[in-house]
């Protein structure tokens, strides 16, 4: 993927500005498209993962996502405090994968940012619900999907009333598959 030089240097300038060192932070990617509300965990599972993670080690965790998502890394960031920066709608899409090529990894909902993340070495968890994961997960040996076991995964629906497939995905879920990967 060539990445061209105005991303790059604004990759650059961004990690610079923020004092983001490379290994030491975590990218998450919270949203997705509008109408994809069902592939989204929710957000105070987001903030704490974020506390989590600089509990673990991680000097700090961003947020990148754009127009459809600010509301989500917003509340995000308030809720999460100091340990998240919110870059969201302030990256063009060509940033993602530098920006990922310096995080120690990657967290994302099922959405197309994910994909083009995972053009980087960084490992990467897609988080599941409605949709199944041997589908819709990005390429790459460094990608790995955590999802619940529910009788009603994979239904793909634009509609649901419990929407446990996202609900159900527990922040100690995810670092134990963090943990099992050695990723932390």
């Amino acid at each position: 993927l060539h990445i061209p030089a105005e991303n790059q240097h604004r990759t650059a300038h961004l990690l610079q500005t923020h004092g983001l060192q490379s290994g030491q932070f975590a990218l998450l990617f919270p949203g997705c498209n509008r109408h994809g509300w069902l592939k989204r965990w929710p957000r105070a599972a987001y903030a704490q993962l974020a506390r989590r993670l600089v509990e673990l080690g991680l000097t700090r965790c961003v947020l990148i996502g754009g127009p459809d998502e600010q509301d989500d890394c917003r509340e995000i960031a308030q809720l999460a405090g100091d340990c998240v920066l919110n870059l969201c709608g302030q990256t063009q899409i060509l940033d993602i994968p530098p920006l990922a090529a310096h995080a120690r990894l990657l967290i994302a909902n099922d959405t197309g940012t994910a994909h083009l993340a995972s053009a980087s070495s960084t490992p990467m968890v897609v988080l599941c619900g409605p949709t199944d994961p041997h589908r819709v997960k990005p390429l790459g040996q460094n990608v790995s999907a955590l999802q619940a076991e529910l009788p009603c995964i994979n239904c793909y629906r634009k509609h649901c009333e419990h929407h446990s497939c996202m609900q159900m995905l527990s922040v100690e879920q995810l670092i134990q598959h963090l943990y099992q990967r050695a990723l932390l």
